[in-house]
């Protein structure tokens, strides 16, 4: 059985009524003054940077460009954004313009860009460029070939396609097993705009396999004699395992179409602006694997090189899932973005949201896992014109009299605000900023709880680091505390080694070496209080006495104080390598000047 044990506030508390102090009504009061001193009363001859910490927050405000709908009572909210809003926004809040109120908003999952997704490209970019990027949760290499480039003179979103000029111009993309389709539900669907529509006998691709002419999948647009129909066709050495089509189709150039193909339980249909060309056809026959590149805007079956003439927006390849059956609207939106989400409680007022616009913003923050509490001349910085600016704590009663809900561009004050769900403590921003801030966090760490370790023997080897134990259980102490050799001394002359690393729980590493002549095996205490020897347990219980004994006369504060002096006295040389000579006295003066 472990001999360590930490030593709660609670316990500090029993203790001292144990003197006979205190009573069970003064409890609250007397754990405020206990967690005082547990800070407040160590040497001033010792190292206080363990107290200090410092980090980093960056604030999350966005302004959303476009509109905002809501209706009055109502918890849907539709957004028109030209920025991407994603599940990160969850949990934040949301104002509209023209509404005095903040609610809180969810996310609503957008459509499209999901596990389902095998390849998404929205053609978007700087005009003229070769770079296209696949955004699906599996991204693929995209290549660019003859003269396949962005334009941002036509585009359906996002301000830019793909302009494939029909004369060697394509995109291809490696093969990859998320191409294998199998027999399984399949969608491709793209918008496209033809510069010029395919003449009789040649064929404009969408999406082409190629390895030969006897193995190949695609799907495209074939001109037979005068009739432009939609085509998927599947062969494998030189068998026609799938060929569909479709009825006649009605296309222009100079237009922008939905087009799209979608196998579901294997029936395939083919839908041009959300409405089914022709009737769904059944085929069981399964796609073929081939091991080849997958060209978009390019046939090259029996050398006709069928380049398609015009552009290409918003390209996505979809696997296992049929994203459409029977006749449908097609999205106004970038797959992968939002349309809106949820906001509670209702909207409220006399007047709907129809047209203002709104940002999504967070007020509150997550402090780091050792925050204990901000400094009085510290806590969050927020830099004007080159130089920090502390953000003043507001406590309750003056937040509600201060206090901002709607973003701004400049942060004022901050409020502490309970803990996340894994206990660590939150901050308030206020008001929210409306942009983008780095601000430093200067704080004061929570001290850990106070305990020893005796338990077994150790071996230490003169001047070495190493520390061996037997019946040791290393493994429940911390890296940081510290350790002393027990029959060397345990009053005045003893000597305490930090421990810079624990390896098992019979292995321990010191930050210094041994300084003794000899190896040594024997008992050991080991402890943090914080960083102080474990005696000073007893100084915290006689430190609380001398705050709460009123009486100046009373003997029992006569021998608190005496018994403080003498812990704070023999600790002075708790370890060889601190500096002794500041003379030692109360920190409470001590601790308010290093705040």
């Amino acid at each position: 059985m472990s001999n360590i044990r930490a030593i709660p506030f609670t316990e500090i508390i029993e203790r001292i009524q144990d003197l006979g102090r205190s009573n069970a009504d003064n409890k609250q009061r007397l754990r405020g003054i206990v967690n005082e001193i547990y800070t407040l009363d160590i040497p001033k001859e010792y190292d206080w940077s363990f107290l200090k910490a410092s980090s980093a927050i960056s604030t999350i405000a966005e302004y959303k460009s476009g509109f905002a709908s809501v209706v009055i009572q109502g918890t849907t909210v539709n957004l028109q954004s030209s920025n991407t809003i994603s599940s990160a926004y969850t949990g934040r809040k949301i104002k509209f313009n023209g509404n005095p109120n903040i609610y809180d908003f969810t996310f609503a999952n957008p459509m499209g860009n999901d596990s389902y997704t095998k390849l998404l490209l929205h053609c978007n970019g700087t005009d003229g460029s070769t770079s296209f990027i696949d955004v699906s949760p599996s991204p693929k290499t995209v290549t660019a070939f003859g003269n396949a480039q962005i334009d941002t003179a036509q585009s359906v979103f996002g301000g830019a396609s793909a302009l494939l000029d029909g004369a060697g111009s394509y995109l291809s993309i490696p093969d990859d097993d998320d191409f294998d389709f199998g027999t399984g539900d399949l969608t491709v669907d793209c918008r496209v705009r033809f510069n010029a529509l395919p003449v009789a006998g040649s064929a404009s691709a969408f999406f082409h396999q190629y390895q030969n002419d006897d193995n190949r999948n695609h799907w495209d647009i074939y001109n037979s004699a005068g009739s432009r129909n939609f085509r998927f066709v599947s062969v494998s050495a030189a068998v026609i395992n799938i060929n569909i089509n479709s009825s006649a189709l009605t296309l222009a150039t100079n237009t922008w179409y939905h087009l799209a193909v979608v196998r579901s339980s294997n029936i395939f249909t083919f839908f041009q602006d959300g409405s089914a060309i022709g009737g769904a056809v059944t085929n069981t026959a399964s796609i073929v694997n081939l091991g080849s590149s997958i060209f978009i805007g390019r046939e090259p079956y029996a050398g006709s090189n069928d380049d398609f003439n015009g552009w290409i927006d918003e390209y996505r390849i979809s696997k296992g899932i049929a994203r459409w059956f029977t006749a449908f609207t097609s999205p106004t939106y970038e797959y992968g973005q939002n349309t809106g989400g949820a906001i509670s409680p209702p909207l409220s007022g006399i007047t709907n949201v129809s047209t203002g616009g709104y940002t999504i913003f967070q007020p509150i923050y997550t402090l780091p896992a050792d925050f204990d509490r901000f400094p009085i001349n510290g806590g969050l910085l927020f830099y004007s014109a080159g130089q920090p600016k502390p953000l003043p704590e507001l406590v309750d009663d003056d937040y509600y009299e201060q206090a901002n809900a709607s973003p701004i561009s400049t942060p004022e004050y901050c409020r502490l605000v309970g803990y996340d769900t894994i206990g660590v403590r939150q901050v308030e921003i206020i008001p929210p900023p409306s942009q983008v801030y780095i601000l430093l966090n200067e704080y004061l760490k929570t001290l850990p709880p106070m305990y020893e370790n005796t338990m077994g023997t150790v071996v230490i080897t003169s001047n070495q680091t190493a520390v061996t134990g037997t019946n040791t259980i290393f493994t429940q102490i911390n890296t940081g505390d510290y350790l002393r050799f027990d029959p060397f001394g345990k009053s005045a002359d003893s000597t305490w080694y930090r421990i810079s690393a624990i390896s098992s729980d019979t292995n321990l590493t010191l930050a210094t070496n041994f300084r003794k002549d000899s190896s040594v095996s024997g008992s050991f205490t080991i402890c943090s209080v914080p960083q102080m020897p474990y005696k000073f347990h007893n100084a915290i219980i006689y430190g609380t006495l001398r705050k709460i004994l009123p009486d100046q006369k009373d003997p029992m504060l006569v021998y608190a104080n005496n018994e403080y002096l003498k812990i704070i006295k023999d600790n002075k040389v708790i370890d060889q390598t601190r500096h002794t000579k500041d003379s030692v006295e109360l920190i409470a003066e001590d601790y308010q000047y290093r705040r």
